[in-house]
């Protein structure tokens, strides 16, 4: 069993609208508490519904552009996202020891393995979405069905597992096209804030708001 070892010192995160890293609106905030150790990790902004309108408009303005990448440059933008955060795997299990509680850093590992594992299926199956040719009341002719990105995506999540609820449900959606506007529950927002730093990171064009 390996525990965290890892000096505790209080950040200050934002939340990510339209490609910004931004405070709430009325710039209040609230403190991220680790229940193992009760100490505050962070500070984090308290979004309002005014917060998640101005997400949801970003996410609306930004879909034909999101829609318009084809499904393999998809595919290259959510292997991007897993290698992001792979690299940080350690910081982010540190994360979601001292955020949402997990009593081992080797679980906590686990769970960032699998949210990985969660944006690389996407991507590959991405590449293999498949339409049908149907029969049409014409003998002559055959039915064509295609796929279209449905626009915005609502995510919200629970705090019992931040990362993977998060990225099973984030990770097809931005493969198909869509752009996502994500609420992670309080009791997690910290986790949750660096996990969506690894998605911009991977890129600064993609359109995920989180709230």
């Amino acid at each position: 069993m390996t525990s965290v070892a890892r000096s505790i010192r209080t950040e200050t995160l934002r939340m990510f609208v339209d490609g910004r890293w931004v405070g709430a609106e009325t710039g209040e905030t609230f403190p991220a508490v680790s229940p193992g150790s009760g100490q505050t990790i962070a500070t984090v902004p308290k979004g309002t519904r005014e917060d998640a309108a101005q997400a949801a408009l970003a996410a609306y303005g930004a879909r034909e552009r999101m829609a318009r990448l084809g499904a393999f440059e998809r595919a290259r933008l959510l292997h991007r996202m897993a290698d992001a955060i792979e690299r940080r795997r350690e910081e982010l299990a540190w994360w979601l020891t001292e955020d949402q509680g997990k009593p081992y850093l080797a679980e906590a590992v686990g769970e960032v393995g699998e949210a990985v594992e969660y944006f690389r299926i996407a991507a590959e199956d991405v590449k293999r979405l498949e339409t049908s040719v149907i029969p049409s009341m014409s003998a002559s002719k055959l039915v064509l069905t295609l796929r279209f990105p449905r626009g915005v995506y609502g995510v919200i999540t629970p705090w019992n597992w931040p990362l993977t609820m998060a990225c099973e449900l984030i990770a097809p959606a931005l493969a198909g096209g869509n752009t996502v506007v994500w609420t992670p529950a309080p009791s997690t927002s910290a986790i949750s804030v660096k996990l969506t730093e690894c998605l911009a990171e991977a890129s600064p064009s993609v359109q995920l708001e989180s709230t």
